[in-house]
C-alpha cells in the first residue's frame, strides 16, 4: 500500500512532502513497536512498512526529477548506493546496540533515523517551495 499510496501524494499539490511523509510513517512505526501487546506491534509493522515501500519509491522520482540526462544514471545509481549501505550498515548497527541496550533499543534506533531522515526531508521540501517561490 505504502508504494500504491505514494503515487497519489507525488501526483499531488504534498509533492514536495513525498519523502517527509513516509520516512515520520516509518519512524511513528518503530516507536509503536516498543508498545506492549499486539496492536502496538501490528500497528507499528504497518507505519514501518508505508515507511520503508514508499521511501525508495520516492527518493528514485526525486532522484530522476532533479536530474538531466546526463545525470540522471549517476543519480540513480548514487540512491541506490545509499539504500544499499543502510540496508548493509543499519542491521550491524541495531546488533550492536541490541548487545548493549537490549532488544528494545533496535526500534527506537530505527525510529530515530526514520525521523533523523524526516526531518532532512521537511528542510528539503521547505527549501524546494522557498526555490519555486523565487
Amino acid at each position: 500500500f505504502g508504494s500504491l499510496g505514494v503515487g497519489v501524494v507525488l501526483g499531488s499539490r504534498a509533492h514536495r512532502w513525498a519523502l517527509a511523509i513516509p520516512l515520520a510513517s516509518g519512524g511513528v512505526g518503530s516507536f509503536l513497536a516498543n508498545v506492549p501487546g499486539v496492536a502496538g506491534a501490528m500497528v507499528g509493522v504497518i507505519f514501518v512498512g508505508l515507511g520503508l515501500a514508499a521511501t525508495a519509491a520516492v527518493a528514485s522520482a526525486f532522484s530522476r526529477e532533479r536530474s538531466d540526462r546526463a545525470t540522471a544514471a549517476r543519480s540513480f545509481a548514487a540512491v541506490t548506493t545509499v539504500f544499499g549501505c543502510g540496508q548493509l550498515v543499519g542491521p550491524l548497527i541495531a546488533g550492536a546496540i541490541a548487545d548493549r541496550a537490549g532488544l528494545a533499543a533496535v526500534p527506537v534506533f530505527a525510529g530515530c533515523v526514520f525521523f533523523a531522515g524526516a526531518f532532512a526531508a521537511s528542510i528539503d521540501a521547505i527549501l524546494r517551495a522557498r526555490s519555486a517561490a523565487v
